[in-house]
């Protein structure tokens, strides 16, 4: 089947635009701050889950966060800043091929108001500042894999779904993004996540720069 000419790209955050910790042990490494039972993924935090949905208040999110670990409310805040770590290589480039070739660039991303303000707001980070569309599950207050949040990204990218691109590195995600209809690919963590996009994105069609 010939796919549809691409006209966005939807991006997920963490894991594709911008390196993460995977464990609550390992963004308390990356903080300074000593934790207790910090092994388990992020999902499987309740009061994190609700915070991505915007359904629970930052203030009470941090003290769960701190309960849980063991430690004050300034050492959660400074795990849970910790949970973002440096910006892919070669994101900030890749956003601005695809702009030049009028190809509108966004992020699909659940995520939070603590993490949206350094990611997109403040200037921390560059390569997400500059996107057209920027799609949070704590605004949108649904997260993928439900399929309101991908429709939003549509109706704010101005495309339809089989012109639609999608990255990420949770594979329920992506599937969420296939039965969209959108044209997706899982990257693999921690494996050059902006060379896997863009070598799909050249199996899709668009006319990237090769090395």
């Amino acid at each position: 089947m010939r796919l549809m000419q691409v006209r966005a790209v939807a991006l997920d955050i963490g894991g594709v635009m911008v390196r993460i910790a995977r464990t609550w042990t390992e963004a308390a490494a990356h903080a300074g701050v000593a934790v207790e039972g910090g092994e388990r993924p992020f999902s499987e935090f309740e009061e994190f889950e609700a915070y991505q949905v915007g359904d629970l208040p930052e203030d009470q999110y941090l003290w769960a966060l701190a309960r849980k670990l063991g430690t004050d409310l300034q050492g959660a805040a400074l795990v849970h800043r910790h949970i973002l770590q440096e910006v892919s290589p070669g994101a900030e480039q890749l956003v601005e091929e695809l702009e030049g070739l009028g190809i509108v660039c966004g992020c699909l991303s659940n995520t939070n108001a603590l993490h949206w303000r350094i990611l997109v707001e403040d200037g921390s980070y560059p390569a997400l500042a500059r996107l057209s569309v920027k799609v949070g599950s704590h605004v949108a207050r649904t997260a993928k894999p439900e399929p309101e949040i991908y429709r939003l990204f549509e109706r704010q990218a101005g495309a339809c779904a089989g012109a639609v691109a999608y990255f990420d590195d949770v594979e329920e995600y992506v599937l969420g993004g296939k039965a969209m209809g959108w044209q997706v690919a899982r990257v693999v963590p921690g494996a050059d996540p902006i060379g896997q996009v863009r070598s799909h994105l050249l199996d899709y069609g668009v006319p990237l720069r090769t090395a």
